[in-house]
């Protein structure tokens, strides 16, 4: 993909609260230059961004109430490819639409020091009344009519998840950089008669927009020294992350009436035929591309400034009705985002109660009722060893398997947990409290890389039907959210 930026802190100029005014497309297709009949006027317009979501009331989630941990403005490591702007009446009738790069922008610094990005010409056009729509980076070509405030992206094999975000590495600057979309909408604007090119750069005919990411990033680091447990009897080793159950599909602008705000599947409740039906809506692409769990090396002072030395995983945002209690949340474990942690227990020679040797591959055996590890099924349903008849978990390769919502509500008994667009969640695994499970059965697909290991076991204490909050605890862990939202949360597992 080409880069047209010259810099990769330009971006950051642009979305991190910046200004960018428009200008002719000296590189589109001649009938994007073309100009709209009867222009008599020029116009710019000016791109704000500032890590929320707009103005409008969160009457179904707020992305402030978990975890807030305050906003984070990059580390210039954004990339910018194209901007494209859309004018419509107040009713949605088109008018016309431009797309933009780099080239037809230049950047400047205003008399408090902060950087914007400046038109090199503005843009010609009518005057009246009018309703701007902005996407940057779109995956799709200029459309030819205005995209409605419903459009969707939806990821498929034309259209991947990457080309809505994605990390991208540029070989120039020797670093990776993350390539987004981003929207926003203005409010209806006036414009005047007879406006030159000058009077619209000392102000007039100006368009304000607020856009937004429409994707969000999930971190999770862990402290340091973590793996050993003497009280479990054993060290984890090799622990990574993957996140599932982000939704498949996403709307170009947030879907929020005033009542509710809706994301794709919102609606969507699993039962008996989860496994049929939430691939229709959610992505478990991740689940195959697990990334190894770095320690966390922030510091209080410097908690969000560095969180761009971490590559985070990206997914769309998916939020369901909250409730109080089991009854009325519509977060359930097969409808909501979240983070699987895979890691590989080593017992300890002491901690394995039959005294045996382990399989080459690590391979060990938990009694269901007495909890105990051995080194075969017939040493823990040995009555003079283990328990007779005991079910018996079955830990192939001593993997096993660990879930967290990305943003609860409560940490310890979590019932909601809302992914938005425009939000960071960072997790922070301060320790592990016990053994987890041993396969993943929140993945509809048939190539399921954590598969239900043979011979006889309980079944899985993850039901996607039940409601988000476990009975035991796992893991320890902190959130925080804040936009980028950056939500932190210390978990222990």
């Amino acid at each position: 993909m080409k880069r047209f930026w010259k810099q990769p802190w330009l971006l950051m100029a642009l979305l991190a609260g910046g200004l960018a005014s428009a200008c002719t497309d000296t590189d589109g297709p001649a009938e994007e230059k073309a100009l709209p009949t009867g222009a008599s006027t020029y116009v710019a317009f000016s791109i704000q961004h500032n890590g929320q979501l707009g103005n409008s009331p969160r009457t179904r989630v707020d992305e402030s109430d978990y975890n807030d941990q305050g906003t984070y403005e990059g580390d210039h490591d954004e990339w910018l490819n194209t901007i494209d702007l859309y004018l419509t009446t107040p009713d949605g009738t088109f008018l016309e639409s431009r797309r933009f790069t780099a080239d037809d922008l230049t950047t400047a610094v205003d008399a408090a020091g902060n950087q914007f990005i400046k038109p090199r010409q503005a843009l010609q056009t009518t005057a009246g009344d009018k309703v701007a729509t902005i996407v940057v980076n779109s995956p799709m070509p200029l459309m030819a009519d205005a995209p409605a405030d419903d459009y969707r992206f939806t990821t498929n094999a034309s259209l991947p998840m990457a080309s809505i975000a994605g990390y991208v590495y540029e070989a120039a600057y020797d670093r990776t950089l993350l390539l987004v979309v981003a929207t926003g909408k203005s409010e209806v604007v006036t414009i005047e008669e007879g406006v030159s090119a000058d009077e619209v750069a000392a102000g007039k005919n100006s368009i304000d927009i607020t856009i937004s990411r429409v994707a969000s990033k999930v971190l999770v680091t862990k402290s340091a020294d973590m793996e050993n447990n003497t009280q479990l009897g054993g060290t984890f080793k090799d622990i990574t992350y993957s996140v599932a159950q982000g939704a498949l599909s996403v709307y170009l602008l947030p879907q929020d009436d005033g009542v509710t705000y809706t994301t794709w599947g919102s609606e969507y409740v699993p039962t008996g035929t989860y496994l049929a039906t939430s691939g229709q809506y959610y992505c478990y692409d991740d689940l195959h591309t697990p990334s190894k769990v770095e320690t966390d090396l922030r510091t209080v002072a410097d908690m969000n400034a560095n969180i761009a030395q971490y590559q985070a995983k990206l997914l769309l945002e998916n939020v369901h009705t909250e409730g109080s209690d089991a009854t009325t949340t519509g977060y359930r474990k097969g409808n909501t985002t979240y983070v699987l942690v895979r890691t590989t227990f080593v017992p300890d020679a002491a901690s394995i109660r039959d005294g045996g040797a382990l399989a080459a591959d690590g391979t060990f055996y938990v009694g269901g009722t007495d909890g105990v590890i051995y080194s075969s099924i017939a040493a823990a349903t040995n009555e003079t060893i283990g328990t007779k008849n005991q079910p018996v978990y079955t830990y192939v390769g001593g993997k096993m398997l660990y879930y967290i919502w990305p943003n609860p509500d409560d940490v310890k008994h979590p019932m909601n947990s809302p992914i938005m667009r425009n939000n960071i969640y960072c997790i922070n695994i301060t320790a592990i409290n016990k053994l987890g499970v041993n396969w993943n059965p929140l993945n509809p697909g048939l190539d399921n890389p954590d598969p239900k290991p043979d011979g006889d076991e309980p079944e899985s204490p993850i039901v996607p039907s039940d409601p988000l909050s476990l009975e035991d605890t796992y893991m320890s862990f902190d959130i925080a959210t804040l936009p980028w939202r950056v939500h932190s949360t210390d978990i222990e597992l």
